[in-house]
């Protein structure tokens, strides 16, 4: 952002679309949402595990786990930006927490 205004990304997410996602999840799913990046360990290459976190702000249930998460390494086979594969996994843990933290059991209404 600068002047007050949003600058467009010219070739795919970018650090502002991140953050946007991030605080989107965080009032849909009532948590907090973080990201973690660190070293993919000694003698594994040199890469990046990017890991994708969510936090409930909601008591836990039995349906509900407190915490989930995804992870992916980078540099990746597909070629993508560091951006690119945060953005995808924001995505994927997106899904992921719609389908556990938000699926029916039951009808609530009467058929």
């Amino acid at each position: 952002m600068s002047n007050g205004r949003w600058r467009a990304a010219v070739n795919g997410p970018d650090w502002t679309d991140i953050r946007a996602v991030m605080g989107e999840m965080a009032k849909l799913h009532e948590c907090q949402c973080y990201l973690e990046l660190a070293p993919d360990g000694a003698g594994a290459g040199g890469g990046i595990v990017v890991r994708a976190l969510l936090v409930s702000n909601r008591p836990v249930h039995d349906l509900r786990p407190a915490e989930m998460g995804v992870s992916t390494e980078w540099p990746s086979r597909a070629g993508q930006t560091m951006q690119a594969t945060v953005f995808n996994l924001l995505h994927k843990l997106d899904r992921e927490a719609l389908v556990q933290w938000w699926r029916q059991e039951e009808l609530t209404f009467g058929a």
